[in-house]
């Protein structure tokens, strides 16, 4: 038994152009983590906080079409059955794994991460200088004007190329972006429950498990490959995305999360659980399919 901590999913991501108290407290916490913790790497500091400031006036839609994670509206018997039919699933692969490859693999082809010519990243290039490039600079001694700069700069862009007939290339990129921006606010988030754990741990009997549940659940998970360690899910955190919420919510699930705790670098543990991750993500595609 774990005691769950979380937070309110609804208004964290903020709506168009509007901001939630839950919103501003993870980004003004990572800054505050980050310039607590000296220059490192400001240039990435910057920039992650700053991408993750545009969330909600991003494209929305156009994330989506990157990378789903939007919650399904399901009625409370439809709810049963979808996850009812989820732990059936789970049940009957209890016993196959996955590599990480495979999983990176496979995840894409579930959900469509789309792959992008070499014309569209070099014109990425030019709209990400154009976003960071004056911003960066003063984000540590003028927050206002950084976040300013950012915002007039993406207005200026969803007006001349989001809202015109034609400009493919150039809205695909604003749909990059878009979907960047909440991965940044998901390296935000990430840090804060860096800083919360330890302290809620620090109430609980069995601190480990504790600590290890919530490192999974709350913690972007990153890893270790040659040359740069690979993000597990495109940079988001695994108790933010349906699917995974899916899979915890079923019996077959809660069995392989137990095991991987346990047994943290257990190979066949780690498989485990990939594959049930798939299973979630494929269940959570074909739902998104149905509605």
């Amino acid at each position: 038994m774990v005691q769950q901590h979380w937070m309110r999913k609804p208004g964290l991501y903020g709506t168009r152009n509007q901001s939630s108290s839950n919103h501003q407290a993870v980004l003004q916490a990572f800054r505050c983590v980050a310039l607590n913790a000296g220059n490192r790497d400001a240039h990435t500091v910057a920039e992650t906080h700053i991408l993750a400031s545009l969330l909600s006036a991003s494209r929305s839609n156009g994330a989506q079409r990157i990378f789903p994670d939007a919650s399904l509206k399901l009625r409370d018997r439809t709810e049963r059955s979808h996850r009812q039919a989820l732990d059936e699933m789970l049940n009957l692969s209890a016993n196959q794994r996955m590599t990480l490859h495979e999983f990176d693999v496979q995840n894409r082809q579930a959900l469509g991460f789309p792959e992008y010519e070499e014309e569209v990243w070099a014109r990425y290039e030019e709209f990400s200088a154009q976003l960071f490039d004056q911003a960066i600079p003063v984000w540590r001694d003028d927050l206002g004007a950084s976040i300013a700069c950012v915002h007039s700069q993406w207005d200026r862009m969803n007006k001349s190329f989001g809202r015109r007939r034609g400009c493919e290339d150039e809205k695909q990129i604003l749909d990059i972006l878009s979907f960047e921006s909440k991965a940044a606010f998901h390296q935000c988030y990430s840090a804060l429950w860096c800083e919360l754990i330890p302290h809620l741990a620090a109430e609980q009997n069995d601190q480990a498990f504790f600590n290890s549940f919530h490192a999974l659940w709350h913690l972007e998970q990153r890893v270790p490959c040659e040359p740069h360690p690979k993000h597990l899910l495109h940079g988001l955190v695994l108790g933010l995305h349906p699917a995974f919420g899916d899979l915890l919510s079923t019996n077959a699930g809660k069995r392989v999360v137990c095991h991987i705790l346990e047994s943290p670098t257990n190979k066949e543990a780690q498989e485990r659980f990939l594959h049930a991750g798939l299973v979630s993500l494929h269940h959570y595609a074909a739902q998104r399919e149905c509605r």
